[in-house]
């Protein structure tokens, strides 16, 4: 392939990689904004529901956290996808809802606000998920940019 054409090519390339890069930033910039919305969120209904059920209720001492245990962990696919699992979701195989609650620290009867701070912090792992597979794809596309950038200006300088 003459020199002109390959230079064509990678210059095509780098184009189109450059408007990848900059669609993976936006996500990543909305994904940013959606996870930081759904923590706010939680920590939020997290005070209404200490508000409704009283600081004695709800401090750090009312909870036993010596044998807690990770409801959620987060996989790596061989795609380079991130994805919530639950820890004994590997050995059982279950394909339910992979963040469901198994006990409520608040009860049975627990306040609708913490009900919903459940939901919006388990909205905020998967959304957490989703950006570190964005930031990856981002993190691979710079690198692949740079190697084309250096393919570039080799071609140029020969």
């Amino acid at each position: 392939m003459p020199k002109a054409e390959e230079l064509d090519q990678v210059c095509a390339e780098l184009d189109t990689l450059a408007i990848r890069r900059l669609e993976l930033m936006n996500e990543s910039i909305g994904l940013s904004s959606a996870l930081e919305s759904a923590l706010q969120d939680g920590w939020l209904q997290l005070a209404k529901t200490r508000i409704i059920l009283g600081v004695a209720q709800t401090r750090a001492a009312q909870f036993d956290d010596r044998d807690a245990e990770a409801t959620a962990r987060v996989d790596i696919s061989s795609d380079g996808r991130f994805a919530p699992t639950t820890p004994d979701e590997k050995s059982s195989g279950e394909a339910e809802d992979v963040l469901v609650k198994r006990v409520s620290p608040f009860g049975v009867l627990a306040p609708a606000s913490a009900k919903l701070a459940e939901k919006r912090f388990v909205k905020a792992i998967e959304l957490a998920c989703e950006q570190a597979t964005t930031r990856a794809a981002l993190a691979a596309a710079n690198q692949h940019y740079k190697d084309l950038a250096a393919k570039k200006s080799t071609l140029l300088r020969v």
